[in-house]
């Protein structure tokens, strides 16, 4: 299949994914999306001209849910990734964890969706680096139990390069975790420019000693007042509102 895939691009006048995905982008109007820095960098590539409109899925009582709002994370273990995806980085994950000596802590691994062989993958390097500590959570959960399990995470280590697992990480941050991000990932300049406390994924080599310290009570406090004035049910009602009026107008027009 690969090997026609070049004529197939030929025959329909694409001649890389790139150039259609260029296309395609160039034919919308307006981008809806949950922070602008994707956007950003896709009109600064020149890939689009449309206008960027501030959205929201979730509200954080919707995703933290009203029984929770007031808890805060109790334990210390570190939740790892998101899903059963390449994006996650999970080796590279494990690996920097194994070589920093990270001892003492469970290790929480979401891995209930994505691709069943890279699960396999990684349990069996997770087992093997960390033993018993690897918790793998593999079936599907209701999401207030989910967030109950969030509350034993006192950490959180999200090594995609990509904006992914938004949702984890804002939940995580209400609840008082400490966020390890890549730097290369859009949302850690994003949640940064924003005000928010999170940490780049380097320091956990390069202050091994103090990287899994608790946060203090006042910047968890800081990051709830900045998540409130984001995400609260009204801020992400009003953006709705905005879009909708937006969608009647070009409707109108």
């Amino acid at each position: 299949i690969e090997l026609f895939k070049p004529l197939y691009r030929k025959l329909i006048g694409r001649k890389t994914n790139e150039s259609y995905i260029r296309d395609f982008l160039m034919r919308i109007n307006y981008f809806a999306l949950t922070q602008e820095k994707t956007y950003a960098y896709l009109h600064d590539q020149g890939m689009t001209g449309a206008k960027f409109v501030d959205f929201s899925y979730y509200s954080m009582e919707e995703s933290v849910g009203k029984e929770l709002l007031d808890k805060r994370v109790a334990g210390d273990a570190i939740l790892l990734g998101n899903s059963a995806s390449l994006t996650n980085n999970h080796l590279d994950a494990l690996d920097l964890l194994h070589r920093n000596e990270i001892s003492g802590l469970d290790i929480l691994v979401p891995l209930s969706y994505g691709d069943s062989k890279l699960k396999e993958r990684v349990k069996r390097e997770g087992s093997q680096r960390f033993g018993d500590r690897f918790r793998p959570l593999e079936d599907f959960l209701p999401i207030a139990e989910y967030n109950k399990l969030m509350l034993d995470c006192g950490f959180v280590f999200m090594n995609h390069r990509r904006p992914q697992a938004r949702g984890n990480i804002v939940t995580a941050l209400w609840f008082g975790a400490k966020v390890f991000l890549n730097k290369e990932n859009l949302l850690y300049q994003d949640f940064r420019e924003k005000g928010l406390h999170v940490f780049p994924v380097s320091d956990i080599e390069e202050k091994k000693d103090t990287a899994f310290q608790r946060l203090p009570a006042e910047v968890v406090e800081h990051n709830r007042k900045i998540l409130s004035e984001l995400y609260s049910y009204e801020a992400v009602l009003k953006r709705t509102r905005n879009l909708v009026d937006l969608l009647q107008k070009v409707k109108d027009n």
